[in-house]
């Protein structure tokens, strides 16, 4: 530390110019940073998706599921997999542990699913294997209204989405409403019976007739053409004469036995805007995509089309929402701003000295703007994680100066040097002082950016934040506030004046140390119960996983039954629309809606434009909502799309026996909805999926020499039909859809009647060799390593009950005496608190070794460490308090508050004890060393803590966007650093008295040496003779 200010006081210029590359550098840095909401996280998780048209769940459990399940085992890193076999579709997800490459894992899974791929049922798609996104909520919301409906989908569908596909950060673009254009070639299958022909031989035939096959080349001459056979059908007119056959001349043509026309395909969603009929195009992002870059792309797409469009069509954005983005970060900035002045006021205040607040002040800007350059060199977002450690840390970052400047101006006023000298002299002396004080609340954050894990996901920008920063406060301490204090620092300007409320306090403090010397076992004894106390009150503070940001979005999700078509769809879209009447701070809503679910989504303005909170709002949507028929409800304050993520808890059962499942999750039902704090309640076994399952008597299939295969594809095209090819027309893709009639598609009495050509040409009715059977089967079979499970899903009246709900509903299992092959676990945001405290924890006790270990290399003692350690749960004390009195419960957030509270308390004990062990080494008696010592650093740390809490209270007052993200956090640091601080001033003395009368008590019990805690090196020496 001596070569440092030596260098920066000799060489003002060089020192002055580190300063300003610290700040050009951070201010290129900050200009090349993506700005997001929330740090991009990458989850090691890989999802299958296979689409099987027409399977039932059993089916593809059975066919898909299952077989893909079988191979999982041979990749390595599996940490466990859940699997969803829904109608026509199988859903896999693979979870690796954190800091695996899942890129190298994405291409293990695409492999080992390649060699099985014979075993697989044929007529599947292409399995769809992709990275896990936690982007579930879509970052854009487009309404495209006015027009035809079938135009505006057809456009949306083949050249809009192609657009937005392409604007880097994109993963997927949905369109929802309208009907699709197809050419419809509708058979009657009394026409095929005369003919003996069956709906496979005319969609083969169909798909025969369009082909287009490059031939070659020719030259002639000199001359070289490019042969091609063109075959390609590009009218309905050609559709409508495709020859299906030839017999002696004479053509049956397809519109012959068919009806072909131009048809609208049958409604698959619903989309709606205020009520009219509109396409809505919903945008998702990529985990690395940034979202303000996304949405000025997409915008740029937007405007280069609108000439384009169809006919009396417009496009709007109905979600943006990068407008939440930068709302947040220009409210975290703007609160970071009112800190750093009021941290640079409370300075002045206890300085009195404009030219020494200044010095001091430097280091927080050019700390802040340094760090920038930093984190984009490791390619970390501006985000709202990353700008609050910098906005926790404001205070923070003046404490080196603070320390140094103090010291200089002793050696000026005290020891008469001159402002050169003492400032070289003052800033070695305190140089490794600042050094471990910086490192102990550094080493908090250092275990949680090399543990792997979800924390380290959601929090390593915030870690990197403070530590670049207060590192970088400490070169300003160590080379700027030198360099300026030896050219401007005066004698005329004291900073040690004292005025007269800080005159009072400290006499008072003075005064309450020497009488609480003498009732040191009573003070002990109070802070004790104290601590006990916040134990208890701790055990009664709710929890959740993240705080619930208000950015005015609200959703309805009604969960359709199973079985719903697209009318069920729109019905119960319409009962949503019926109910927005009369919602107060309503601007606009959207319906949208599949055969699964419909949900309304609610624009109800930002939360400083309204009287009504949250809470309020998600209480009176659900009363108004309440009572729908045949639906299941769920309120969720944000934007959705979907239903992944749209419940408070998943509470999951997990048996190799789904009788007995079924039977256990019904009784858990009944005792687990009437829970006090549970909103919204379902099940995943609620309700089947209806089956028509036609059974083939193999004899007659055999007598009649038909095969179960022909059988089952002849079914399948006449239900299904076909897609032999697509018609290309004005950049459009037109599906020619080959099916029977619409009656014939809609009873089952007619698709038993319908006829199978023979090889011997006759015709036999399905009837003939096959009975059909109407049964209720599962809508969907869900497992967890290959495990059965089901899920329970609730919604609570107040998040911050999370915690409390899980442990009765934990209660209510181990009480029910259920068969010891049935367990539990727990899904969604209740995994995710439970692995993020647990990795919190082991932050936690790793920082305070890490503490402990920089505190013995500092004082060389085992004991004063601690001492000054004891100051940590004097600081929870505090914090668990205030969290009560003030409402708030334990996150994500809150529990980060924990970690940081522990690196920042100490640096009190440590100013304390530091001045304790020099004075007693001086040979000053212990009373009058812990009195002087409390007069002396009272001041700095009480400027220190001020201005810490001070640089934090606008972020825990902050009413603006997303505030609810650190507010918590804020409050924690804020309470917990101020109890520490003046149970500190009390108890860390009394304790060290407590221990130098422990060792006075066993050198006079036992005759042997006892010395104090400060003589550690006396000990040695004696020992060694």
């Amino acid at each position: 530390m001596k070569s440092i200010s030596e260098f920066s006081i000799k060489k003002p210029a060089t020192a002055f110019m580190i300063i300003i590359s610290m700040v050009v550098f951070g201010i290129l840095g900050m200009r090349k940073m993506p700005v997001e909401l929330q740090p991009n996280t990458e989850y090691p998780i890989i999802r299958v998706r296979i689409n099987w048209d027409g399977a039932t769940p059993s089916d593809v459990e059975k066919m898909i599921t299952r077989k893909i399940e079988d191979i999982l085992p041979n990749i390595d890193g599996v940490k466990s997999f859940s699997s969803t076999s829904e109608a026509e579709e199988s859903s896999i997800e693979i979870e690796f542990e954190y800091g695996v490459d899942i890129d190298t894992k994405l291409t293990l899974v695409q492999n080992e699913i390649n060699k099985i791929k014979n075993k697989l049922p044929e007529d599947m798609d292409e399995p769809f294997i992709r990275e896990s996104s936690n982007q579930n909520a879509p970052i854009a919301n487009l309404v495209m209204f006015g027009g035809d409906m079938m135009e505006m989908r057809t456009y949306s569908e083949n050249i809009l989405s192609p657009m937005l596909e392409k604007v880097e950060g994109v993963s997927e673009v949905v369109v929802r409403g309208g009907n699709e254009q197809q050419v419809l070639v509708e058979i009657d299958p009394e026409k095929l019976e005369n003919y003996n022909l069956n709906i496979s031989d005319v969609i083969n035939k169909i798909k025969a007739s369009n082909i287009s096959v490059p031939s070659g080349k020719i030259r002639e001459g000199y001359k070289e053409y490019i042969v091609k056979v063109q075959g390609e059908i590009e009218t309905v007119e050609e559709v409508r004469n495709i020859i299906l056959l030839n017999k002696d001349g004479h053509l049956l043509r397809l519109k012959e036995i068919a009806d072909v026309r131009i048809e609208k395909k049958e409604k698959d969603s619903i989309y709606r805007k205020e009520g009219a009929e509109a396409i809505g195009i919903i945008v998702r992002k990529t985990d690395s995509g940034n979202t303000i870059d996304i949405v000025k792309g997409l915008k740029e797409v937007v405007e280069d089309v609108k000439t384009s469009l169809p006919l009396n069509s417009d496009i709007i954005f109905e979600y943006d929402s990068s407008i939440t983005v930068v709302n947040s970060i220009l409210n975290v900035k703007n609160t970071a701003i009112l800190g750093l002045f009021l941290a640079a006021g409370i300075l002045f205040i206890f300085l009195k000295n404009l030219s020494s607040t200044l010095i001091i002040s430097t280091a927080i800007p050019v700390s802040i703007i340094f760090t920038f350059f930093l984190l984009n060199a490791q390619k970390l977002s501006l985000n709202m994680v990353s700008l609050m450690g910098l906005s926790l840390g404001i205070g923070m970052l003046v404490d080196n100066s603070v320390v140094v400047v103090d010291n200089i101006f002793r050696h000026m006023s005290e020891l008469n040097e001159d402002r050169g000298i003492a400032s070289q002299l003052g800033a070695e002396e305190v140089g490794m002082p600042i050094l471990s004080s910086t490192l102990t609340t550094v080493s908090v954050f250092f275990p949680l950016v090399f543990q792997e894990g979800i924390a380290k996901q959601q929090f390593q920008d915030m870690s990197y934040a403070i530590t670049y920063s207060l590192m970088a406060s400490l070169v300003v301490a160590l080379v700027f506030v030198p360099m300026v204090s030896s050219k401007i620092m005066s004698y005329k300007n004291t900073i040690s004046t004292e005025g007269k409320i800080f005159k009072y306090v400290k006499e008072k403090y003075v005064d309450f140390l020497s009488i609480s010397l003498k009732y040191k076992k009573r003070i002990i004894g109070i802070t004790v119960l104290l601590f006990i106390g916040s134990m208890f009150v701790a055990k009664t503070i709710g929890g959740k996983f993240n705080p619930t940001t208000d950015i005015g979005r609200f959703a309805v999700v009604a969960l359709l039954p199973n079985g719903s078509d697209v009318n069920m769809t729109d019905k119960i879209g319409k009962i949503l629309e019926e109910r927005t009447k009369g919602i107060k701070n309503l601007q606009t809503y959207t319906v949208s809606g599949d055969t699964e679910s419909v949900a309304i989504n609610m624009n109800m303005g930002l939360k400083t434009s309204r009287e009504e909170s949250m809470g309020e709002i998600l209480r009176d949507l659900r009363k108004r909502f309440a009572n729908i028929p045949d639906v299941k409800i769920a309120v969720v304050p944000k934007f959705v799309y979907g239903t992944r993520g749209i419940y408070d808890l998943e509470f999951e059962l997990y048996s190799d026996n789904m009788a007995i499942l079924e039977e256990v999750i019904k009784d858990l039902e009944r005792k687990i909805k009437n829970i006090n704090g549970i909103a919204e309640f379902k099940t995943s076994l609620d309700g089947g999926k209806p089956e028509a399952r036609i059974v083939v008597d193999r004899e007659k299939a055999a007598y009649y020499g038909v095969d179960i295969e022909t059988i089952a594809k002849t079914i399948q095209y006449q239900i299904l039909g076909g897609v032999p090819f697509e018609i290309y027309s004005d950049n459009a893709e037109i599906d020619v859809t080959v099916q029977l009639e619409k009656k014939y598609r809609e009873s089952n009495k007619l698709l038993m009647d319908s006829r199978i050509t023979l090889p011997s040409g006759k015709n036999i009715k399905i009837s003939d060799i096959a009975k059909l059977e109407i049964i209720e089967g599962p809508a969907k079979i869900e497992k967890e390593n290959k495990k059965m499970k089901v899920i329970l899903y609730a919604n609570l009246t107040d998040e911050n009950k999370l915690m409390e709900v899980n442990n009765k509903i934990v209660s209510i299992f181990n009480e029910g005496n259920y068969p010891n092959n049935i367990s539990f676990g727990f899904g969604g945001k209740t995994s995710s608190m439970q692995d993020m405290l647990s990795e919190l924890s082991y932050v936690f006790a790793i920082g305070l070794f890490l503490i402990y270990f920089i505190l013995v290399w500092e004082f060389e003692s085992f004991i004063l460490p601690f001492i000054i350690l004891l100051s940590v749960p004097l600081s929870t004390t505090g914090a668990f308090y205030s969290l009560k009195l003030s409402g708030k419960t334990m996150d994500s957030m809150v529990a980060v508050g924990f970690v940081m509270l522990a690196g920042i308390v100490v640096n009190n004990a440590i100013v304390l004890i530091d001045f304790i062990k020099t004075e007693r080494e001086n040979g000053v008696e212990l009373n009058e060393a812990v009195i002087k010592a409390g007069r002396t650093r009272l001041r700095p740390i009480l400027m220190t803590t001020l201005t810490t809490i001070l640089g934090m209270i606008p972020l825990a007052l902050s009413n603006g966007e997303s505030s609810e993200l650190y507010d918590g956090m804020a409050f924690v640091v804020i309470f917990g650093l101020s109890s520490a601080t003046l149970l500190t001033l009390i108890v860390i003395p009394i304790i060290y008295c407590l221990i130098e009368d422990i060792r006075k008590f066993l050198r006079k019990s036992t005759g042997r040496y006892g010395g104090s805690i400060v003589d550690w090196r006396n000990f040695k020496n004696k020992f060694s003779k």
